[in-house]
Protein backbone atom coordinates (compact mmCIF):
# COMPACT_ATOMS: atom_id res chain seq x y z
CA UNK A 1 0.00 0.00 0.00
CA UNK A 2 0.89 3.75 -0.89
CA UNK A 3 -0.33 6.61 0.28
CA UNK A 4 -1.51 9.21 -2.70
CA UNK A 5 -1.51 12.71 -3.20
CA UNK A 6 -4.79 13.30 -1.29
CA UNK A 7 -3.60 11.10 1.31
CA UNK A 8 -5.52 7.94 0.78
CA UNK A 9 -4.32 4.57 0.49
CA UNK A 10 -3.78 3.55 -2.73
CA UNK A 11 -3.16 -0.61 -3.12
CA UNK A 12 -0.23 -0.91 -5.71
CA UNK A 13 -1.42 -3.57 -7.76
CA UNK A 14 -4.43 -0.95 -8.82
CA UNK A 15 -1.49 0.76 -11.20
CA UNK A 16 -1.23 -2.40 -13.32
CA UNK A 17 -3.10 -1.26 -16.27
CA UNK A 18 -6.39 -3.84 -16.80
CA UNK A 19 -5.25 -5.34 -20.17
CA UNK A 20 -2.14 -6.74 -18.29
CA UNK A 21 -4.28 -8.58 -15.33
CA UNK A 22 -6.59 -9.65 -18.29
CA UNK A 23 -3.62 -11.50 -19.55
CA UNK A 24 -2.85 -12.82 -16.27
CA UNK A 25 -6.39 -14.04 -15.82
CA UNK A 26 -6.40 -16.15 -18.62
CA UNK A 27 -3.80 -18.45 -17.11
CA UNK A 28 -5.74 -19.08 -14.04
CA UNK A 29 -9.08 -21.23 -13.12
CA UNK A 30 -12.13 -18.56 -12.04
CA UNK A 31 -12.24 -19.66 -8.20
CA UNK A 32 -8.64 -19.01 -8.13
CA UNK A 33 -9.14 -15.29 -9.49
CA UNK A 34 -11.98 -14.84 -7.23
CA UNK A 35 -9.76 -16.30 -4.12
CA UNK A 36 -6.69 -14.26 -4.64
CA UNK A 37 -8.44 -10.86 -5.90
CA UNK A 38 -12.05 -10.49 -5.03
CA UNK A 39 -12.02 -7.69 -2.39
CA UNK A 40 -8.55 -6.60 -2.20
CA UNK A 41 -9.44 -2.88 -3.95
CA UNK A 42 -12.48 -1.31 -5.79
CA UNK A 43 -10.88 -1.00 -9.22
CA UNK A 44 -10.04 -5.15 -9.08
CA UNK A 45 -13.65 -5.52 -8.16
CA UNK A 46 -14.57 -3.68 -11.62
CA UNK A 47 -11.84 -5.61 -13.26
CA UNK A 48 -13.40 -8.68 -12.31
CA UNK A 49 -17.19 -7.97 -13.32
CA UNK A 50 -15.83 -6.68 -16.56
CA UNK A 51 -13.30 -9.74 -17.42
CA UNK A 52 -15.11 -11.87 -20.09
CA UNK A 53 -12.86 -14.83 -20.30
CA UNK A 54 -13.29 -16.62 -17.23
CA UNK A 55 -12.47 -20.35 -17.60
CA UNK A 56 -14.22 -22.51 -14.84
CA UNK A 57 -13.35 -25.45 -13.65
CA UNK A 58 -15.55 -27.59 -10.54
CA UNK A 59 -13.60 -30.51 -11.14
CA UNK A 60 -12.82 -32.29 -7.46
CA UNK A 61 -13.47 -28.52 -5.85
CA UNK A 62 -14.39 -27.68 -2.85
CA UNK A 63 -18.07 -26.62 -1.67
CA UNK A 64 -16.96 -22.86 -0.44
CA UNK A 65 -15.15 -21.87 -3.79
CA UNK A 66 -17.87 -23.41 -6.13
CA UNK A 67 -20.45 -21.32 -3.94
CA UNK A 68 -17.67 -18.70 -4.47
CA UNK A 69 -18.01 -18.52 -8.19
CA UNK A 70 -21.77 -18.74 -8.29
CA UNK A 71 -22.41 -15.78 -6.02
CA UNK A 72 -20.26 -13.71 -8.16
CA UNK A 73 -19.76 -14.92 -12.35
CA UNK A 74 -22.54 -14.55 -15.03
CA UNK A 75 -22.87 -16.97 -17.25
CA UNK A 76 -21.63 -15.07 -20.36
CA UNK A 77 -18.43 -14.57 -18.83
CA UNK A 78 -17.32 -17.95 -18.92
CA UNK A 79 -15.70 -18.94 -21.56
CA UNK A 80 -15.48 -22.67 -20.58
CA UNK A 81 -16.48 -24.93 -18.16
CA UNK A 82 -15.83 -27.98 -16.15
CA UNK A 83 -18.68 -30.25 -14.32
CA UNK A 84 -18.37 -33.09 -12.76
CA UNK A 85 -20.60 -35.11 -10.66
CA UNK A 86 -17.75 -37.96 -8.75
CA UNK A 87 -18.12 -39.33 -5.88
CA UNK A 88 -16.35 -35.90 -4.27
CA UNK A 89 -18.95 -33.21 -6.31
CA UNK A 90 -22.38 -35.46 -6.02
CA UNK A 91 -25.03 -34.02 -8.09
CA UNK A 92 -22.53 -30.80 -9.05
CA UNK A 93 -24.31 -30.40 -12.76
CA UNK A 94 -27.96 -30.28 -11.58
CA UNK A 95 -26.97 -27.70 -9.41
CA UNK A 96 -25.04 -25.49 -11.15
CA UNK A 97 -27.33 -25.95 -13.80
CA UNK A 98 -30.31 -25.32 -12.16
CA UNK A 99 -28.56 -21.41 -11.25
CA UNK A 100 -27.31 -21.15 -14.94
CA UNK A 101 -29.71 -22.74 -17.53
CA UNK A 102 -26.92 -24.05 -20.26
CA UNK A 103 -28.76 -21.63 -23.02
CA UNK A 104 -27.59 -18.59 -20.95
CA UNK A 105 -23.86 -19.50 -21.49
CA UNK A 106 -23.66 -17.35 -25.00
CA UNK A 107 -19.69 -16.98 -25.01
CA UNK A 108 -19.10 -20.68 -23.92
CA UNK A 109 -16.35 -22.25 -26.13
CA UNK A 110 -15.62 -25.43 -24.39
CA UNK A 111 -16.95 -27.71 -22.32
CA UNK A 112 -16.07 -31.12 -20.50
CA UNK A 113 -18.30 -33.17 -18.78
CA UNK A 114 -17.03 -36.41 -16.00
CA UNK A 115 -19.13 -38.65 -14.47
CA UNK A 116 -22.16 -36.94 -15.30
CA UNK A 117 -25.10 -38.79 -13.62
CA UNK A 118 -27.81 -40.41 -15.91
CA UNK A 119 -30.41 -38.48 -14.96
CA UNK A 120 -28.97 -34.90 -15.62
CA UNK A 121 -28.80 -35.50 -19.42
CA UNK A 122 -32.11 -33.16 -20.21
CA UNK A 123 -30.09 -30.06 -18.09
CA UNK A 124 -27.72 -30.03 -21.11
CA UNK A 125 -30.76 -30.77 -24.13
CA UNK A 126 -30.37 -26.95 -25.28
CA UNK A 127 -26.49 -27.50 -25.39
CA UNK A 128 -27.49 -28.07 -29.04
CA UNK A 129 -28.25 -23.94 -29.26
CA UNK A 130 -24.98 -22.84 -28.52
CA UNK A 131 -23.62 -21.39 -31.30
CA UNK A 132 -19.64 -20.45 -30.25
CA UNK A 133 -18.96 -24.11 -28.54
CA UNK A 134 -15.82 -25.59 -30.11
CA UNK A 135 -14.48 -27.92 -27.73
CA UNK A 136 -16.14 -30.72 -26.39
CA UNK A 137 -14.80 -33.58 -23.89
CA UNK A 138 -16.60 -36.49 -21.93
CA UNK A 139 -15.64 -39.90 -20.46
CA UNK A 140 -18.61 -41.85 -22.07
CA UNK A 141 -19.64 -41.80 -25.89
CA UNK A 142 -23.01 -41.65 -25.04
CA UNK A 143 -23.10 -37.89 -23.96
CA UNK A 144 -22.54 -37.59 -27.78
CA UNK A 145 -26.46 -37.01 -28.46
CA UNK A 146 -25.82 -33.58 -26.95
CA UNK A 147 -23.36 -32.02 -29.68
CA UNK A 148 -25.04 -34.25 -32.86
CA UNK A 149 -25.85 -30.50 -34.41
CA UNK A 150 -23.10 -28.78 -33.39
CA UNK A 151 -21.88 -28.05 -36.52
CA UNK A 152 -18.90 -25.52 -35.80
CA UNK A 153 -17.38 -28.24 -33.51
CA UNK A 154 -13.46 -28.17 -34.16
CA UNK A 155 -12.62 -30.29 -30.90
CA UNK A 156 -13.91 -34.05 -29.57
CA UNK A 157 -12.15 -35.69 -26.69
CA UNK A 158 -13.38 -39.17 -25.25
CA UNK A 159 -11.97 -39.88 -22.65
CA UNK A 160 -13.12 -43.71 -22.41
CA UNK A 161 -15.98 -46.77 -23.38
CA UNK A 162 -18.20 -47.96 -20.56
CA UNK A 163 -19.52 -50.98 -21.20
CA UNK A 164 -22.59 -49.51 -22.26
CA UNK A 165 -20.96 -47.54 -24.99
CA UNK A 166 -20.25 -50.60 -27.64
CA UNK A 167 -24.51 -50.09 -28.06
CA UNK A 168 -23.81 -45.66 -29.17
CA UNK A 169 -21.46 -45.92 -32.01
CA UNK A 170 -23.70 -45.30 -34.54
CA UNK A 171 -23.38 -41.83 -32.88
CA UNK A 172 -20.20 -41.23 -34.56
CA UNK A 173 -22.50 -41.21 -38.01
CA UNK A 174 -24.35 -38.02 -36.49
CA UNK A 175 -21.36 -36.23 -35.76
CA UNK A 176 -20.55 -33.09 -38.38
CA UNK A 177 -16.71 -33.82 -38.71
CA UNK A 178 -16.68 -30.66 -41.39
CA UNK A 179 -15.04 -28.34 -38.72
CA UNK A 180 -13.23 -30.97 -36.68
CA UNK A 181 -9.42 -30.22 -36.13
CA UNK A 182 -9.07 -32.53 -32.81
CA UNK A 183 -10.37 -35.72 -32.18
CA UNK A 184 -9.19 -38.36 -29.30
CA UNK A 185 -11.05 -41.52 -29.51
CA UNK A 186 -10.25 -44.57 -26.79
CA UNK A 187 -10.50 -47.19 -29.36
CA UNK A 188 -11.86 -46.84 -33.23
CA UNK A 189 -11.90 -49.36 -35.97
CA UNK A 190 -10.33 -49.53 -38.88
CA UNK A 191 -14.43 -48.76 -40.78
CA UNK A 192 -14.99 -46.02 -38.84
CA UNK A 193 -11.61 -44.17 -39.11
CA UNK A 194 -12.02 -44.33 -42.70
CA UNK A 195 -15.20 -42.80 -42.45
CA UNK A 196 -13.10 -39.94 -39.54
CA UNK A 197 -10.62 -39.30 -42.26
CA UNK A 198 -12.90 -39.09 -45.53
CA UNK A 199 -15.40 -36.22 -43.59
CA UNK A 200 -13.23 -34.80 -41.36
CA UNK A 201 -11.05 -32.85 -44.13
CA UNK A 202 -9.85 -30.00 -41.05
CA UNK A 203 -8.24 -32.45 -39.05
CA UNK A 204 -4.66 -31.67 -37.49
CA UNK A 205 -4.84 -33.97 -34.78
CA UNK A 206 -5.62 -37.65 -34.24
CA UNK A 207 -5.05 -39.89 -30.82
CA UNK A 208 -6.96 -43.10 -31.41
CA UNK A 209 -6.29 -46.93 -30.40
CA UNK A 210 -6.87 -48.73 -33.45
CA UNK A 211 -8.43 -52.26 -33.46
CA UNK A 212 -7.75 -54.65 -36.08
CA UNK A 213 -8.91 -58.20 -35.91
CA UNK A 214 -6.90 -59.74 -38.01
CA UNK A 215 -4.54 -59.79 -40.94
CA UNK A 216 -7.54 -58.94 -43.72
CA UNK A 217 -8.49 -56.01 -41.32
CA UNK A 218 -4.70 -54.60 -42.24
CA UNK A 219 -4.75 -55.80 -45.71
CA UNK A 220 -8.12 -53.88 -46.41
CA UNK A 221 -7.02 -50.51 -44.29
CA UNK A 222 -3.74 -50.27 -46.11
CA UNK A 223 -5.04 -50.81 -49.50
CA UNK A 224 -7.43 -48.02 -48.82
CA UNK A 225 -6.49 -44.44 -50.41
CA UNK A 226 -7.02 -40.69 -49.11
CA UNK A 227 -8.90 -38.92 -51.73
CA UNK A 228 -8.46 -35.59 -50.18
CA UNK A 229 -5.07 -35.34 -48.40
CA UNK A 230 -5.07 -34.32 -44.81
CA UNK A 231 -2.34 -32.28 -42.83
CA UNK A 232 -1.86 -33.76 -39.42
CA UNK A 233 0.86 -32.49 -37.74
CA UNK A 234 -0.08 -34.79 -34.10
CA UNK A 235 -0.81 -38.76 -34.80
CA UNK A 236 -1.05 -41.24 -31.88
CA UNK A 237 -1.90 -44.71 -33.41
CA UNK A 238 0.48 -46.71 -31.76
CA UNK A 239 3.82 -46.53 -29.59
CA UNK A 240 7.42 -47.19 -31.54
CA UNK A 241 10.36 -47.10 -30.65
CA UNK A 242 13.25 -45.59 -31.99
CA UNK A 243 16.83 -45.25 -30.91
CA UNK A 244 17.58 -45.13 -26.63
CA UNK A 245 18.03 -47.63 -24.59
CA UNK A 246 15.92 -50.72 -24.87
CA UNK A 247 14.60 -52.73 -21.64
CA UNK A 248 12.47 -55.82 -22.39
CA UNK A 249 10.00 -57.38 -19.13
CA UNK A 250 9.90 -60.22 -18.59
CA UNK A 251 6.65 -60.49 -16.53
CA UNK A 252 4.20 -58.37 -18.87
CA UNK A 253 6.31 -59.62 -21.75
CA UNK A 254 6.64 -55.64 -23.03
CA UNK A 255 9.66 -54.44 -25.01
CA UNK A 256 9.89 -50.68 -24.12
CA UNK A 257 13.15 -48.07 -24.29
CA UNK A 258 14.47 -46.39 -21.40
CA UNK A 259 14.08 -43.82 -20.59
CA UNK A 260 10.83 -42.22 -22.48
CA UNK A 261 8.39 -45.36 -21.91
CA UNK A 262 9.74 -47.01 -18.66
CA UNK A 263 7.42 -47.70 -16.39
CA UNK A 264 6.62 -45.25 -13.43
CA UNK A 265 5.08 -47.45 -11.64
CA UNK A 266 6.96 -50.58 -9.81
CA UNK A 267 7.73 -52.73 -6.62
CA UNK A 268 11.13 -52.28 -5.07
CA UNK A 269 11.54 -56.08 -4.89
CA UNK A 270 10.67 -56.48 -8.25
CA UNK A 271 13.22 -53.65 -9.37
CA UNK A 272 16.61 -55.15 -10.06
CA UNK A 273 17.31 -55.24 -13.60
CA UNK A 274 19.14 -58.10 -14.87
CA UNK A 275 22.03 -57.25 -17.50
CA UNK A 276 20.51 -59.46 -19.90
CA UNK A 277 17.46 -57.74 -20.14
CA UNK A 278 18.57 -54.17 -21.29
CA UNK A 279 21.17 -52.41 -23.65
CA UNK A 280 21.44 -49.87 -20.70
CA UNK A 281 25.32 -49.40 -19.05
CA UNK A 282 25.50 -50.53 -15.67
CA UNK A 283 26.79 -47.03 -14.70
CA UNK A 284 23.44 -45.42 -15.93
CA UNK A 285 20.90 -47.71 -14.24
CA UNK A 286 19.88 -44.50 -12.31
CA UNK A 287 18.44 -43.11 -15.39
CA UNK A 288 15.69 -46.23 -14.78
CA UNK A 289 15.29 -45.15 -11.49
CA UNK A 290 15.16 -41.67 -11.33
CA UNK A 291 11.64 -42.11 -13.34
CA UNK A 292 9.99 -43.67 -10.58
CA UNK A 293 7.28 -41.81 -9.21
CA UNK A 294 5.04 -44.17 -7.61
CA UNK A 295 6.84 -47.15 -5.72
CA UNK A 296 5.67 -50.19 -3.80
CA UNK A 297 7.97 -51.10 -0.65
CA UNK A 298 7.50 -54.46 -0.22
CA UNK A 299 11.03 -55.60 1.05
CA UNK A 300 13.21 -54.50 3.47
CA UNK A 301 16.00 -55.20 0.82
CA UNK A 302 19.01 -53.01 0.91
CA UNK A 303 19.76 -50.89 -1.81
CA UNK A 304 22.53 -49.69 -3.64
CA UNK A 305 20.72 -46.76 -5.41
CA UNK A 306 18.17 -44.35 -4.02
CA UNK A 307 14.32 -43.41 -5.38
CA UNK A 308 14.68 -39.84 -5.34
CA UNK A 309 11.12 -38.73 -7.54
CA UNK A 310 8.44 -40.41 -5.50
CA UNK A 311 5.28 -38.86 -5.31
CA UNK A 312 3.06 -41.85 -4.32
CA UNK A 313 4.57 -44.17 -1.95
CA UNK A 314 2.68 -47.56 -0.86
CA UNK A 315 3.85 -49.46 2.33
CA UNK A 316 3.59 -52.89 2.42
CA UNK A 317 5.83 -53.70 5.15
CA UNK A 318 6.83 -51.99 8.69
CA UNK A 319 9.67 -50.00 8.16
CA UNK A 320 11.37 -47.13 5.90
CA UNK A 321 14.84 -47.04 5.23
CA UNK A 322 15.09 -43.03 4.21
CA UNK A 323 18.40 -44.25 2.40
CA UNK A 324 16.62 -45.36 -0.47
CA UNK A 325 14.20 -43.05 -0.88
CA UNK A 326 13.50 -39.01 -0.97
CA UNK A 327 10.46 -38.74 1.85
CA UNK A 328 10.37 -35.28 1.64
CA UNK A 329 9.20 -35.53 -2.94
CA UNK A 330 6.32 -37.85 -1.15
CA UNK A 331 2.74 -36.24 -1.46
CA UNK A 332 0.58 -39.77 -1.49
CA UNK A 333 0.95 -42.46 1.09
CA UNK A 334 -1.16 -45.75 1.48
CA UNK A 335 -0.03 -48.27 4.48
CA UNK A 336 -0.81 -51.46 4.25
CA UNK A 337 0.89 -53.32 7.05
CA UNK A 338 -0.88 -54.26 9.98
CA UNK A 339 2.33 -54.17 11.78
CA UNK A 340 2.59 -50.50 11.75
CA UNK A 341 2.49 -48.40 14.89
CA UNK A 342 0.79 -45.69 14.38
CA UNK A 343 2.50 -42.99 16.44
CA UNK A 344 5.94 -43.74 14.53
CA UNK A 345 4.27 -43.56 11.55
CA UNK A 346 2.31 -40.03 12.47
CA UNK A 347 5.73 -39.06 13.49
CA UNK A 348 7.99 -39.82 10.06
CA UNK A 349 4.91 -38.07 8.52
CA UNK A 350 5.54 -35.08 10.74
CA UNK A 351 9.40 -34.39 10.03
CA UNK A 352 10.17 -36.31 7.03
CA UNK A 353 6.95 -35.92 4.75
CA UNK A 354 6.37 -32.41 4.13
CA UNK A 355 5.45 -32.29 1.00
CA UNK A 356 2.44 -35.41 2.19
CA UNK A 357 -1.19 -33.92 1.55
CA UNK A 358 -3.21 -37.17 1.46
CA UNK A 359 -2.60 -40.42 3.78
CA UNK A 360 -4.72 -44.00 3.46
CA UNK A 361 -4.23 -46.58 6.20
CA UNK A 362 -5.41 -49.57 4.91
CA UNK A 363 -5.76 -51.45 7.84
CA UNK A 364 -7.61 -51.71 11.21
CA UNK A 365 -5.98 -50.04 14.02
CA UNK A 366 -6.53 -48.98 17.46
CA UNK A 367 -6.14 -44.85 18.11
CA UNK A 368 -5.55 -45.94 21.64
CA UNK A 369 -1.82 -46.09 21.13
CA UNK A 370 -1.27 -42.89 20.77
CA UNK A 371 -0.48 -40.78 23.41
CA UNK A 372 -1.64 -37.28 24.14
CA UNK A 373 1.93 -35.49 22.66
CA UNK A 374 1.20 -36.74 19.36
CA UNK A 375 1.34 -33.58 17.23
CA UNK A 376 -1.59 -32.98 14.78
CA UNK A 377 -0.93 -33.45 11.28
CA UNK A 378 -1.55 -30.56 9.81
CA UNK A 379 -0.60 -30.74 6.23
CA UNK A 380 -2.94 -33.90 5.49
CA UNK A 381 -5.96 -32.70 3.58
CA UNK A 382 -7.46 -36.09 2.53
CA UNK A 383 -7.44 -39.11 3.89
CA UNK A 384 -8.44 -42.18 3.41
CA UNK A 385 -9.58 -45.20 6.42
CA UNK A 386 -11.47 -47.66 4.40
CA UNK A 387 -11.17 -50.09 7.71
CA UNK A 388 -12.05 -47.68 10.46
CA UNK A 389 -14.98 -49.77 11.29
CA UNK A 390 -13.13 -52.39 12.10
CA UNK A 391 -10.60 -50.93 14.06
CA UNK A 392 -10.80 -51.55 17.67
CA UNK A 393 -12.48 -49.37 19.99
CA UNK A 394 -12.46 -46.07 17.63
CA UNK A 395 -15.94 -45.54 18.43
CA UNK A 396 -15.38 -41.87 20.65
CA UNK A 397 -12.55 -41.18 19.03
CA UNK A 398 -11.99 -37.53 17.85
CA UNK A 399 -10.13 -38.16 14.32
CA UNK A 400 -10.47 -34.00 14.09
CA UNK A 401 -7.65 -33.41 16.72
CA UNK A 402 -4.85 -35.63 15.13
CA UNK A 403 -5.83 -34.52 11.08
CA UNK A 404 -7.58 -30.86 12.02
CA UNK A 405 -7.26 -29.48 8.40
CA UNK A 406 -8.70 -32.51 6.56
CA UNK A 407 -11.02 -31.54 3.26
CA UNK A 408 -11.73 -34.82 1.86
CA UNK A 409 -12.85 -37.86 3.25
CA UNK A 410 -13.43 -41.81 2.31
CA UNK A 411 -14.09 -43.82 5.84
CA UNK A 412 -16.09 -47.08 6.30
CA UNK A 413 -18.00 -46.42 10.03
CA UNK A 414 -20.35 -48.78 12.07
CA UNK A 415 -23.10 -46.37 12.24
CA UNK A 416 -24.98 -43.01 10.96
CA UNK A 417 -24.31 -41.99 14.09
CA UNK A 418 -20.95 -42.16 13.57
CA UNK A 419 -21.00 -40.31 10.17
CA UNK A 420 -22.82 -37.61 11.61
CA UNK A 421 -20.34 -36.56 14.62
CA UNK A 422 -17.81 -36.91 12.16
CA UNK A 423 -19.43 -34.23 9.61
CA UNK A 424 -19.98 -31.82 12.77
CA UNK A 425 -15.86 -32.43 14.22
CA UNK A 426 -14.16 -31.86 10.85
CA UNK A 427 -14.83 -28.26 10.32
CA UNK A 428 -12.79 -27.84 7.16
CA UNK A 429 -14.62 -31.15 5.35
CA UNK A 430 -16.24 -30.53 1.83
CA UNK A 431 -16.47 -34.06 0.35
CA UNK A 432 -16.99 -36.83 2.32
CA UNK A 433 -17.88 -40.62 1.29
CA UNK A 434 -19.31 -42.70 4.14
CA UNK A 435 -19.03 -46.19 3.95
CA UNK A 436 -21.67 -48.25 6.45
CA UNK A 437 -20.35 -51.49 6.67
CA UNK A 438 -21.92 -53.36 9.60
CA UNK A 439 -25.50 -51.96 10.99
CA UNK A 440 -27.46 -51.31 8.69
CA UNK A 441 -30.89 -51.56 10.53
CA UNK A 442 -30.82 -47.63 11.53
CA UNK A 443 -30.35 -46.57 7.53
CA UNK A 444 -33.34 -48.78 6.46
CA UNK A 445 -35.99 -46.08 7.30
CA UNK A 446 -34.46 -43.43 5.37
CA UNK A 447 -33.53 -45.10 1.98
CA UNK A 448 -37.38 -44.90 0.61
CA UNK A 449 -37.36 -41.60 -0.85
CA UNK A 450 -34.69 -39.00 -1.29
CA UNK A 451 -36.33 -36.20 0.53
CA UNK A 452 -36.45 -38.63 3.46
CA UNK A 453 -32.87 -38.48 3.37
CA UNK A 454 -32.01 -34.71 3.24
CA UNK A 455 -34.23 -34.49 6.06
CA UNK A 456 -32.43 -36.76 8.07
CA UNK A 457 -29.19 -35.02 7.76
CA UNK A 458 -30.56 -31.61 8.38
CA UNK A 459 -32.09 -33.01 11.56
CA UNK A 460 -29.16 -34.95 12.96
CA UNK A 461 -26.24 -32.53 12.40
CA UNK A 462 -25.45 -29.70 13.58
CA UNK A 463 -23.50 -28.05 10.77
CA UNK A 464 -25.92 -29.25 8.12
CA UNK A 465 -28.64 -27.66 10.04
CA UNK A 466 -26.95 -24.01 10.28
CA UNK A 467 -25.94 -24.31 6.55
CA UNK A 468 -27.85 -26.18 4.10
CA UNK A 469 -26.25 -25.58 0.96
CA UNK A 470 -25.18 -28.97 0.56
CA UNK A 471 -25.56 -31.86 -1.44
CA UNK A 472 -25.51 -35.78 -1.35
CA UNK A 473 -25.87 -38.90 -3.64
CA UNK A 474 -27.20 -42.78 -1.42
CA UNK A 475 -25.36 -45.29 -3.49
CA UNK A 476 -26.85 -48.51 -1.98
CA UNK A 477 -27.20 -50.96 -5.09
CA UNK A 478 -24.22 -53.43 -3.59
CA UNK A 479 -22.88 -51.92 -0.06
CA UNK A 480 -24.23 -48.67 1.34
CA UNK A 481 -22.40 -45.32 0.85
CA UNK A 482 -23.64 -41.84 1.12
CA UNK A 483 -21.59 -39.26 -0.49
CA UNK A 484 -21.45 -35.26 0.60
CA UNK A 485 -20.70 -32.05 -0.85
CA UNK A 486 -21.15 -29.09 1.10
CA UNK A 487 -19.81 -26.53 2.37
CA UNK A 488 -16.94 -25.49 4.91
CA UNK A 489 -17.63 -24.22 8.38
CA UNK A 490 -14.10 -22.89 8.87
CA UNK A 491 -13.74 -18.97 8.56
CA UNK A 492 -13.39 -17.94 5.29
CA UNK A 493 -9.93 -15.86 4.37
CA UNK A 494 -10.38 -12.12 5.73
CA UNK A 495 -10.29 -10.64 2.40
CA UNK A 496 -13.55 -13.00 0.90
CA UNK A 497 -15.76 -13.10 4.04
CA UNK A 498 -15.07 -10.01 6.49
CA UNK A 499 -15.04 -7.52 3.11
CA UNK A 500 -17.35 -9.67 1.16
CA UNK A 501 -19.50 -7.33 -1.04
CA UNK A 502 -23.46 -6.94 -0.39
CA UNK A 503 -25.95 -7.76 -2.89
CA UNK A 504 -26.40 -3.85 -3.03
CA UNK A 505 -23.17 -3.32 -3.78
CA UNK A 506 -22.12 -5.93 -6.39
CA UNK A 507 -25.25 -4.81 -8.34
CA UNK A 508 -24.35 -1.55 -7.90
CA UNK A 509 -21.12 -2.41 -9.74
CA UNK A 510 -23.02 -4.47 -12.03
CA UNK A 511 -24.75 -0.93 -13.02
CA UNK A 512 -21.72 1.33 -12.95
CA UNK A 513 -20.61 -1.11 -15.72
CA UNK A 514 -23.55 -0.97 -17.48
CA UNK A 515 -24.80 -4.37 -16.82
CA UNK A 516 -27.51 -4.84 -14.59
CA UNK A 517 -29.62 -8.64 -15.10
CA UNK A 518 -27.38 -10.81 -12.58
CA UNK A 519 -29.56 -10.82 -9.11
CA UNK A 520 -29.51 -14.25 -9.02
CA UNK A 521 -25.74 -14.60 -9.21
CA UNK A 522 -25.50 -12.02 -5.75
CA UNK A 523 -26.90 -14.89 -3.83
CA UNK A 524 -26.61 -18.87 -3.49
CA UNK A 525 -28.93 -20.45 -1.21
Amino acid sequence: MISSSDNRLLFILDLLPKEIIFTIFDFLWAHDILYSFLNISNYFNNILLTYQNYHVNFKSILKQQFDLVCRFIRPNQIISLVLSDSNETPSQSKTFLSLFPIEKFINLRAITLSDIENDCHSLFFNIRQLKYLNYFETDTLSHLWMIETISRLKQLIINKYVDNDYNHESLLHSISFSHLRNLTLPYCSYVQLRQILSCASKLTSLNISLIISDCTGIDYFAEQHQETPLIVNHLTMSIQTFTWYVEYNTDDFILYTIPRFVPRTTKHSLLSILPHSTTLPVEQYSIYYDQINELELDSNDKSSYRYTNVQRLILSITKINENIIDLSKVEYLCVKSLSWSLKKLFQIIKTSMTSLYHLKIDFSFSMIQLSDNIYPLEQIRIIDLPQFSCSFKNDNIDLSSLFPCIERLTIGINSLHQMTDIIDRFMHLSSGSFHIMNDHTDINYILTETDTIYKWLIEKTNRLARNRSFTYRLDSRSDIWIHLWISSESTTPEKVLNKMLSGEQLMELRETNGQHNCSRCCSLQ
